[in-house]
């Protein structure tokens, strides 16, 4: 059962990460449940595998383009000061 558990979350995983969620939700049944440490570190292998796997891939792109606005606050903040003084002047 806990194999069957770890495929259809490992499955679930790389169909748009739905499959993330499902993760705690088994692993909580199990603690919840009392399963025996073997299926626990079983579905918990499945789990430390789906997940790793699927955050590898990923990468942080930078932006590039000066132009547009950043998300940082205080970068935002300093811009509208300087041009609320650019246009008192």
């Amino acid at each position: 059962m806990a194999i069957v558990a770890g495929l259809c979350c490992l499955a679930a995983t790389y169909s748009f990460a739905f499959g993330l969620v499902g993760w705690p939700a088994i692993l909580m049944n199990a603690v919840l449940m009392r399963w025996r440490r073997a299926p626990l570190l079983i579905v918990g292998a499945f789990a430390a595998f789906a997940v790793v796997s699927y955050a590898l891939p990923f990468t942080v792109v930078v932006d590039s383009n000066p132009t547009l606005p950043r998300n940082d606050m205080g970068k935002v903040l300093r811009q509208e000061v300087r041009a609320q003084v650019i246009a008192n002047q």
